[in-house]
Formats: structure tokens, C-alpha cells, sequence
């Protein structure tokens, strides 16, 4: 389900959504996504359009963290994930092609329960 859709501002709720997301996206991307993500590092229209489809996402992301920083932690939980999806989608780091997207997963999530500030 897309972050879009069912974002609610609770911290523990934006959790499991983002993880869900996650999960999906490292069970396979569509060709298409994988092309506009190879064309945004080098082509300024597919830059634009994938920096605002992430400050939407931040946007929605931020609004359920208490305390400071909110954005920021929002920015570091958007580019966690876009980061691991271009390391094992495009780059094909050995060891997350390896892992299991639950492996994945548990080892992220506490560090993502932190920046969201879950429990705090």
C-alpha cells in the first residue's frame, strides 16, 4: 500500500506502512520504475520528478514524528530505503541480492523505529 494511501500520522502506523513498502519493493520493481530510478542521477527531468514524489513522502513521513528534526528524520528514513532499493535493484550488492527481504527487514527496523521516534 503506497504511503500515500494510507497515512494516518501515527508513528508506529508510518512504521509498518514504510516496511511494507519496503517489502514490496524488494520482492522486484517494475522495469519502468527501474528505468526512471537509473535516468534520475543523470537526466534533471527524472531528478525533479523523484525529488518530489520523496518530499511528498517526507512530507507525509514528518507529520507523524514527535520531537525535532522532523523533516530530517523523515529525509534520513526515505533515503535509507531509496538507498538499500539502488544498492540491491540497480547495483546489485551481493548481500542484500543475497538476504531475504524479512532478513532485511529485521535488521532495519529498529533502526527506522528510531528515526521516526516510535515510542518516544
Amino acid at each position: 500500500m503506497p504511503v500515500e494511501d494510507a497515512f494516518s500520522g501515527e508513528a508506529d502506523e508510518a512504521l509498518e506502512i514504510l516496511l511494507a513498502n519496503l517489502a514490496a519493493k524488494l520482492r522486484g520493481l517494475p522495469e519502468t520504475t527501474l528505468i526512471m530510478m537509473r535516468s534520475m542521477l543523470t537526466h534533471p527531468e527524472a531528478s525533479d520528478v523523484a525529488r518530489s514524489m520523496l518530499d511528498k513522502q517526507i512530507d507525509l513521513v514528518s507529520n507523524a514524528i514527535t520531537g525535532g528534526d522532523g523533516r530530517l528524520r523523515a529525509a534520513l528514513v526515505m533515503s535509507s530505503i531509496l538507498g538499500l532499493t539502488i544498492g540491491r535493484e540497480l547495483l546489485g550488492i551481493e548481500d542484500l541480492q543475497r538476504a531475504t527481504s524479512e532478513q532485511i527487514i529485521d535488521l532495519l527496523r529498529p533502526s527506522l523505529r528510531a528515526l521516526l521516534n516510535v515510542d518516544a
